[in-house]
């Protein structure tokens, strides 16, 4: 990287990797049972079913995407296999200015991807600094 070039931020590391993906209509289920139909591009899967090596019954499973009429939504499902017990349903909507807003741990992922498929290097700095 040239030094004279700014270091790439996680706004425009998001830029690239929305343009290396093809927008595609996405379904997810809201807390009140809806299901949601919306297009956008899968940014990046977070879970947590592996606590200390062994896989839980109780787990959260969250994606981002970007909006195809610009903004971000995160969808989770907070997943139970206990007898008795439902998985629950939300559903999250981020204007664009308000992207690191999102979970810390959904942001960490998400630097990840870009990183992995854009080759820019995102400081996670840059994330962890801007958060409230």
């Amino acid at each position: 990287m040239n030094p004279e070039q700014e270091t790439p931020t996680l706004v425009g590391g998001i830029e690239a990797l929305v343009a290396m993906r093809i927008p595609q209509m996405h379904t997810a289920k809201a807390a009140d049972g809806k299901r949601y139909r919306f297009q956008a591009v899968k940014l990046c899967d977070w879970w947590n079913r592996y606590r200390a090596g062994e896989q839980s019954s109780r787990w959260t499973e969250k994606t981002l995407y970007a909006l195809e009429g610009g903004g971000f939504l995160v969808a989770t499902e907070h997943v139970s296999q206990w007898q008795g017990e439902v998985s629950r349903f939300e559903i999250e909507r981020y204007d664009s200015d308000s992207i690191l807003d999102v979970d810390q741990k959904v942001l960490d992922e998400l630097r990840n991807v870009i990183i992995k498929e854009t080759g820019l290097k995102i400081p996670l700095a840059e994330i962890a600094e801007d958060l409230p």
